[in-house]
């Protein structure tokens, strides 16, 4: 994979469905995680970190 994005990208698998996996990231708990993280950790503040998630192909599906 390639990304135009400066940083640090992560690639993931799992076997949830994606909304119940993407419910996490809207949650207050991360919302207050990212803010505290800011520009010291995060490129670009909050606005750098975000999250795409795609689903397998049938005939890829396990």
């Amino acid at each position: 994979m390639i990304s135009g994005q400066p940083g640090v990208m992560f690639v993931s698998g799992f076997s949830a469905n994606p909304e119940s996996y993407n419910a996490v990231f809207a949650s207050d708990r991360y919302l207050e995680i990212v803010q505290q993280a800011g520009d010291q950790y995060i490129t670009g503040g909050s606005e750098g970190l975000y999250t795409k998630t795609y689903r397998a192909l049938p005939h890829l599906a396990a």
